[in-house]
């Protein structure tokens, strides 16, 4: 137990009341009123200093080391392991959503102090989940876990990669390769737990919200883990025989997906364009491919 609080912790915010519906107003691209003047957006470097001076000022025993570009190592009391905590998600926010950013800045900081004070994530298989991920988030992890033999992923679809992560109340850390030998378990024997886990515990696969963003398109969302239905076509039998077996769906944001019937000629292009829609106003962009439901699989839809 000792050892397994001693290593490095690398985790992304997991936020569940994400402004995903929430529409962007836009103004010049400036935050930080109270820290003494306007900050260009443009620069990542100065947001991240600005990023770990409000978590120093809400955090006052942890310390907060810049080890890179929206990279901070926080140790959250003296002696404690620190935590790799990545900006990018919210950087990205801002600069899509600049007029809501010192809002959503100071929501942030009030998790993120409540998320790095939890304890480590308990090592183990019954907490272990399966997410969806572009292949970009892959490549950041390949290189943050670089001495720990990179994540534990498998290429999904397309751009699309599942990987495991360790779930907490409220945040997600993922798993890395070294920590297979603690659990016991292959790389394969680790994404069938998780898996198998993340599709227990998700709610029954059904829209929230009817035509949205548009006529004919239906979303489902509300649960920060919405986007691993992907991980099981299967499952989606009853919604594609809804449409007549023609079934298109998106994934433009961690916590949501898009679905459609695909039977109109202009139907990939029509939810690739509510996907944008959604991935714009969404913390938490994920994806605006389109993919076609089989009953083996999915497809990559062209427009």
């Amino acid at each position: 137990m000792e050892e397994r609080q001693a290593r490095p912790r690398f985790i992304r915010l997991l936020f569940r009341a994400a402004p995903l519906l929430c529409a962007a107003v836009l103004s010049p691209p400036s935050f930080g009123e109270d820290s003494g003047g306007a900050i260009d957006l443009k620069d990542a470097n100065a947001f991240t200093a600005h990023m770990a001076k409000l978590l120093g000022q809400a955090m006052p025993k942890a310390k907060i080391e810049i080890t890179g570009s929206l990279t901070l190592s926080v140790a959250s009391f003296p002696g404690a392991p620190p935590t790799t905590a990545t900006l990018d998600s919210v950087y990205s926010f801002c600069l899509r959503n600049p007029a809501d950013c010192q809002k959503e800045l100071a929501l942030t900081i009030q998790r993120a102090a409540a998320i790095l004070e939890q304890p480590v994530a308990t090592l183990a298989r019954a907490n272990l989940r399966a997410i969806v991920r572009p292949a970009a988030y892959v490549q950041a992890y390949d290189k943050l876990y670089g001495r720990q033999g990179g994540p534990v992923a498998e290429r999904l679809i397309g751009d699309l990669w599942t990987l495991c992560a360790l779930d907490m109340p409220k945040a997600m850390e993922i798993l890395s390769a070294s920590q297979l030998l603690a659990l016991k378990m292959s790389r394969e024997e680790a994404l069938a737990a998780c898996k198998q886990n993340i599709e227990a515990a998700l709610p029954p696969l059904a829209p929230r919200k009817r035509d949205y963003p548009s006529p004919g398109v239906n979303m489902i969302a509300g649960d920060p883990y919405a986007s691993s239905w992907l991980i099981f076509p299967e499952r989606w039998t009853g919604i594609a025989e809804s449409v007549d077996g023609d079934l298109l769906v998106a994934a433009p944001a961690n916590d949501a997906l898009i679905y459609a019937n695909g039977r109109d000629n202009d139907a990939v292009a029509a939810l690739a364009e509510a996907a944008a829609f959604v991935a714009a106003r969404a913390q938490k962009p994920l994806s605006t491919a389109v993919l076609r439901w089989t009953p083996t699989g999915w497809e990559e839809a062209k427009p």
